[in-house]
């Protein structure tokens, strides 16, 4: 049999991932977009994922925050094989003048991804640092990763971040 546990978060989510820990079958972590704030969170379960007491937003760079909080595009959560404190969360930014450029009715406001954003924890998900891995911020006709951008590790503990190049050329072509 399956025993499961309904888990309701107090905020509107969507762009779930879930990573268990390859070491430890107790902890799993859910990281998932945050609609209402635009900002990406994780959370971690102790408890096999009955009940996820623990909660962080991973997109917390100041210096990112203008471009990170109108748009966000999530990717999925990973646990580093070699070492299990080590958790990656990707995710994509559009920026601030791309998000204005593209108001209206059909877009609300929400520019194409331009960067490419790893938020590593090195404490088993209690503290998060963000850190550009790609950017096309400032080429106007291209875009990173159609909305999720990628994150794995390899056996070794090598962290590879990637997304997909794409755009249009100047007379509205795609490329």
């Amino acid at each position: 049999s399956f025993d499961y546990q309904v888990y309701e978060d107090t905020v509107e989510q969507d762009r779930q991932w879930l990573a268990p820990d390859p070491t430890d079958g107790s902890i799993l972590y859910f990281g998932y977009h945050d609609l209402a704030t635009e900002m990406m969170v994780v959370t971690k379960s102790l408890d096999g994922g009955k009940t996820f007491l623990i909660h962080n937003v991973t997109s917390n760079d100041p210096a990112l925050a203008p471009d990170t909080a109108p748009n966000t595009f999530s990717g999925p959560v990973r646990v580093d094989p070699a070492d299990h404190n080590t958790v990656v969360q990707a995710y994509g930014i559009s920026t601030i003048g791309d998000n204005t450029a593209a108001c209206n009715a059909d877009t609300l406001c929400f520019g194409e991804p331009k960067t490419v954003v790893a938020a590593i924890s090195t404490d088993g998900g209690l503290t998060w640092t963000d850190h550009v891995a790609m950017s096309v911020a400032g080429q106007a006709h291209e875009i990173l990763g159609n909305i999720f951008p990628w994150v794995t590790w390899d056996r070794a503990g090598n962290l590879y971040v990637f997304a997909a190049l794409g755009g249009q050329d100047a007379a509205g072509n795609p490329t």
